[in-house]
């Protein structure tokens, strides 16, 4: 909060925790917010992004709703702060004093950085930050249930599908330097074109081109 505002035109308040802890997040710094989006094709881009022939990623899906109703259920007051209002200073503040409650939560500031709008980006935290993020979606409620309410589908990646997928996804303008505004972004996405072509090696054009 001291260092911060000698690099931002419009710092977050001093008192907005969940303004600050979304803009450290997107610069790499240690929080307890783990990145989400609620596009597919965003989600799909940052898990073939880093992908390595032969490899595995995943994309995974979550049904943040019905989680977050087990949680309201176990935490005394969460139902009386969500009925005048959602994603409140003042439900960010219970949610991370609850130290003994595990479960996980969605949250996201008022003001969307650069990044957070470009990714459209939501956070989601563990309640308990003793537990890792798995082991609070365990302790909420058994595997069976949570089965029906998180997806993994995982990618095998050869060739062909990382450079076709990386193709169709940069005609869709979902690439490093849209998702990281900033010249950072700009360099990580001329690194990766850089580096594009020997995905691309052996891939007939038709296999490319086609929609």
């Amino acid at each position: 909060m001291r260092n911060g505002p000698r690099f931002l035109n419009q710092p977050p308040k001093h008192e907005d925790n969940m303004e600050w802890l979304a803009l450290m997040r997107h610069y790499g710094a240690p929080t307890r917010f783990f990145d989400w989006t609620y596009s597919f094709w965003v989600a799909l881009y940052f898990a073939l992004e880093s992908a390595e022939v032969g490899g595995t990623c995943a994309v995974w899906a979550l049904d943040i709703d019905w989680w977050k109703d087990r949680v309201k259920e176990k935490i005394r007051g969460l139902k009386n702060i969500l009925k005048k209002a959602s994603n409140t200073p003042k439900e960010f503040k219970l949610i991370l004093n609850c130290k003994d409650k595990p479960g996980i939560w969605s949250v996201n500031p008022f003001r969307l950085n650069e990044r957070l709008h470009a990714q459209q980006g939501i956070f989601v935290l563990p309640i308990d930050a003793t537990r890792s993020f798995m082991a609070n979606l365990r302790a909420l409620v058994d595997q069976n249930q949570a089965a029906e309410h998180l997806c993994k589908i995982v990618i095998a990646c050869d060739l062909k599908l990382l450079s076709s997928c990386l193709a169709e996804l940069d005609r869709m303008n979902i690439n490093s330097a849209t998702l990281f505004r900033g010249l950072d972004g700009l360099a990580r996405s001329l690194e990766n074109q850089i580096l594009m072509p020997y995905r691309f090696t052996d891939v007939p054009d038709k296999d490319l081109d086609s929609r």
